[in-house]
């Protein structure tokens, strides 16, 4: 998405250019006074409406590899009405071949939603192969 205003920026000048070169003044004019409403006045307008976005909250998740139980994390935190904004993984493989049943891996999910994250914690703990989850700072900017 890098360099999209730009060439949205490029495009409406052609436009304006078109329009004016077509003897259409007032459109020309109207339309580059609405490229600058939005171009200033949309970034201020965002900012104040993430004031009314609820807080980001975090997890971190110990899980056994092997079994698909990421797929199973993201699904039980949206069903639960949260939204995963971000998330990493880490693993601490065994060297020994004969413990690669007891391999963890960790996910570290950042959530916004308006969900119950007791009743989550509560789905995510009673999934078979799950050895941990716990709440951890989360560090959204904005």
């Amino acid at each position: 998405m890098r360099g999209l205003t730009t060439a949205a920026s490029v495009w409406l000048v052609a436009a304006v250019g078109a329009a004016a070169g077509a003897g259409l003044p007032v459109l020309a004019a109207v339309t580059t006074l609405m490229y600058f409403v939005v171009l200033y006045g949309l970034r201020p307008l965002a900012r104040w409406a993430r004031r009314f976005q609820p807080d980001a909250l975090g997890l971190r998740i110990a899980y056994e590899d092997g079994r698909g139980l990421l797929r199973r994390i993201v699904a039980l935190a949206t069903e639960h009405g949260f939204a995963v904004v971000e998330f990493s993984t880490t693993s601490d493989y065994q060297d020994d071949e004969a413990d690669q049943e007891h391999d963890t891996v960790s996910v570290s999910l950042r959530l916004t939603g308006r969900g119950n994250l007791s009743a989550l914690t509560i789905a995510l703990d009673e999934t078979p192969g799950i050895r941990g989850v716990r709440r951890v700072e989360s560090d959204i900017d904005d």
